[in-house]
């Protein structure tokens, strides 16, 4: 049971990291007018590409 709570820590601490990153890039790049997104899903998965 530890070992499982030490993996979570790690993860869930990761997954904040990622977050807090991506707002903050869509925020800088929505100012800027620069910010685009293209998401498509298909049989191999979610793909998303960034562009500016």
């Amino acid at each position: 049971m530890k070992r499982v709570l030490g993996v979570l820590q790690i993860t869930l601490s990761l997954c904040g990291v990622m977050m807090f990153d991506t707002v903050t890039y869509a925020a800088i790049n929505m100012v800027n007018g620069q910010y685009r997104v293209e998401m498509a899903l298909n049989t191999k998965g979610l793909i998303i590409k960034w562009g500016l």
